[in-house]
């Protein structure tokens, strides 16, 4: 799903409806969240895809498998991943937020502390999160200012964790 025209093929095709049944159906199959998680994020890249993804319930089903999975990083960096790029647009920070995102992302960050990928994805949904009336006050009482200071310092030498946490 790289270029655009493909990505529009694949929605026009079931495609976001199809991974979140799978994803629904399997939800105790990590390996296909991560999988799953990983072409959702691909295709959340277009910005009429990530409100079409919006309405069909794709953030909901993220936030729902990483609560699931929260003890595998990949599927906390892929899932970071979809939520910072539905987060890219202002009309669905607070929907985002209303269904646990930042809750989730923070805890993605706290427990996988180590893994570099879900520190920069995590930081990333933060920031993009963030920017939105409110919602700052809120992931700082969250702890999203405690989880962005233990990237930076768990990770001093990683340019993106970096990059991310950085904002």
């Amino acid at each position: 799903a790289y270029e655009m025209t493909t990505k529009d093929t694949l929605m026009n095709l079931g495609a976001g409806v199809t991974l979140l049944h799978a994803m629904e159906e399997c939800a105790g199959d990590a390996a296909l969240q991560w999988a799953a998680c990983a072409a959702l994020w691909n295709l959340a890249v277009k910005t009429s895809i990530r409100k079409k993804l919006m309405r069909q319930g794709a953030a909901g089903t993220v936030i729902h498998m990483m609560e699931l999975h929260k003890e595998v990083p990949l599927v906390q960096e892929k899932g970071c991943g979809v939520l910072k790029t539905l987060a890219i647009d202002s009309a669905n920070k607070s929907r985002l937020l209303d269904l646990g995102a930042g809750e989730v992302v923070i805890r993605a960050m706290e427990l996988h502390e180590a893994v570099a990928d879900v520190q920069w994805t995590g930081a990333a949904a933060l920031w993009n999160l963030a920017v939105h009336e409110g919602s700052e006050a809120k992931l700082m009482e969250l702890g999203a200012g405690v989880a962005l200071i233990t990237a930076l310092e768990a990770h001093r030498a990683d340019a993106l964790v970096q990059e991310k946490a950085c904002g």
